[in-house]
C-alpha cells in the first residue's frame, strides 16, 4: 500500500510537470487587492502579452459586442482589447492603465467571436482598448488598475485580442479565453497571491521523493 501511495504522487509530480502551457493573447493576472480605508478596494492587473503577437492600435473602430476572430480574420477590423467579465461593484472613474490604453465598460461584450465566456448581462464588463503605440510581444503591458465596493474575489474569464506578428498569418486576429480573480457581490474569498512555480517545484518535489523511496524499498 505504501508503495502503490508513492507512485501515485510520482504520477501526480510528473503530470504537474507535463502540464502543457495554454496559447494566450493578452493575459491579465490579478496581483493586489488593496483597501482604500473608503470603503472601496483597487484591484491591479499585470498584463503580459505573448510571444508572437502584437497590441495594436490598427487604426480602426472601437471594439463593441462579438468582434471576429475566425480563422483569416484581419486584426485591423478594430482595436485590439482585453475584457475581464462580471466584475461586481466597479466605482466609476477609479480606472487607471498605461499610456496608449483606454477604459470601457458594457453589460455584454466586447468578446472575440471564437471565445464562449461566461457572462452575467447583470454584471458590468471592463474592458482595456489599444488606442496608440503598437506594443510587439512578449512585452510587460504594465499594471491596469480599477475600484470596487467589494473586496472578495473569485475566478471568472476573460478574453483578449492581439495581432498575430508571425508566420503566414501575420496580421489576423488572434483571440484567448483565461480565468482571472475577479470582486464578488456575495461569496468569494479573501485575494491570496498565487505562485504557479511554487506547485511545479513541489510537483518535481514528490516525484524526486517517491522514486527514491521507491529504489530503497
Amino acid at each position: 500500500m505504501r508503495l502503490k501511495t508513492l507512485t501515485l504522487v510520482a504520477a501526480l509530480g510528473a503530470l504537474t510537470l507535463a502540464a502543457p502551457a495554454v496559447e494566450a493573447a493578452i493575459t491579465p493576472t490579478l496581483v493586489a487587492v488593496t483597501p482604500n480605508g473608503d470603503g472601496t478596494f483597487t484591484y491591479t492587473y499585470n498584463v503580459d502579452l505573448a510571444e508572437d503577437q502584437n497590441a495594436m492600435d490598427d487604426g480602426a473602430v472601437q471594439p463593441t459586442g462579438t468582434t471576429p476572430t475566425g480563422p483569416g480574420a484581419l486584426s485591423n477590423t478594430f482595436k485590439d482589447y482585453f475584457t475581464i467579465y462580471d466584475f461586481a461593484g466597479l466605482v466609476g472613474g477609479s480606472w487607471t492603465q498605461p499610456e496608449g490604453w483606454s477604459f470601457s465598460f458594457a453589460a455584454t461584450g466586447p468578446t472575440p467571436s471564437t471565445t464562449t465566456p461566461s457572462d452575467d448581462p447583470n454584471l458590468l464588463n471592463i474592458t482595456w482598448i489599444k488606442t496608440s503605440g503598437d506594443v510587439a510581444g512578449p512585452s510587460d503591458l504594465g499594471m491596469f488598475s480599477v475600484r470596487s465596493v467589494f473586496g472578495l474575489v473569485a475566478l471568472d474569464n476573460y478574453t483578449s485580442d492581439a495581432t498575430r506578428s508571425q508566420g503566414p498569418t501575420a496580421g489576423t486576429a488572434v483571440a484567448s479565453i483565461g480565468s482571472t480573480n475577479v470582486p464578488q457581490q456575495s461569496g468569494g474569498t479573501p485575494f491570496v497571491v498565487s505562485e504557479p512555480g511554487t506547485l511545479m517545484l513541489l510537483g518535481s518535489g514528490l516525484l524526486g521523493l517517491g522514486l527514491f523511496r521507491r529504489k530503497k524499498n
